[in-house]
């Protein structure tokens, strides 16, 4: 949590999700912590996989090539 500060340094924290189609959507909520009341949501988006992945013949799955900087 980073109280009062409109540059915050996040502690970043990843999670692996196994993937078991590509047609499945992540969800990714961002949420402002209040020390009373209920937190306050910031931004919500959704991921389609079929956009971050393609599938190999071998039947797993890569990232795709659109996500190569």
């Amino acid at each position: 949590m980073i109280s009062n500060e409109l540059n915050p340094e996040w502690q970043d924290e990843y999670h692996y999700v196994p993937v078991h189609t590509d047609k499945e959507v992540i969800v990714l909520n961002v949420m402002d912590f209040e020390d009373s009341g209920s937190d306050r949501r910031l931004g919500r988006t959704e991921l389609r996989l079929n956009d971050l992945v393609n599938k190999k013949d071998d039947g797993t799955y890569v990232a795709s090539k659109s996500l190569d900087t």
